[in-house]
């Protein structure tokens, strides 16, 4: 199981949109509070994790999300994903999203479902739908949750 969290202390957009990436990511939510980098790294080491996700923010929305690759002894930094939030609900979906369909043409988006260890399933009640300009949008039961979003990726290193 890998961990997401926000950087410290998060808008209200920001942290809601890391609760449904998150479960959209099937990671477990961790409440930043005043914790360090450091601090998350060991407890998502501790509990098995290979991954942490933390999502940062700019005037209280979602900008990035950061991707750390733990290793027994090391970590590092392994992707960077631009986020751009089109529109968030304030409901939040109680579900996590284990099985998804995706349907998302960007490279960038698959990239990041691919290194959270997400897998597509056909008959799965979540499906996630990209349009024509890359705005992902997730739908639950063939009805939108709201939560509408687009990626961009950056690897480290390049």
């Amino acid at each position: 199981m890998n961990y997401i969290t926000t950087s410290r202390k998060p808008g209200n957009n920001c942290r809601q949109f890391t609760k449904e990436i998150g479960k959209l990511l099937n990671t477990n939510y961790i409440t930043r509070g005043k914790a360090s980098l450091s601090d998350l790294i060991s407890t998502s080491r501790y509990n098995g994790a290979e991954r942490l996700f933390v999502v940062t923010e700019s005037s209280g929305n979602p900008k990035q999300i950061l991707e750390v690759s733990i290793g027994p002894k090391i970590w590092e930094f392994s992707n960077t994903y631009f986020v751009t939030l089109h529109s968030l609900t304030k409901k939040e979906s109680s579900a996590k999203m284990t099985e998804i369909e995706y349907l998302p043409k960007s490279k960038a988006f698959l990239h990041l479902l691919k290194g959270a260890g997400v897998e597509s399933a056909d008959d799965a009640k979540y499906v996630v739908k990209e349009d024509d300009k890359g705005v992902v949008s997730v739908y639950f039961d063939n009805k939108e949750t709201g939560l509408k979003f687009k990626v961009f990726y950056k690897e480290q290193g390049h």
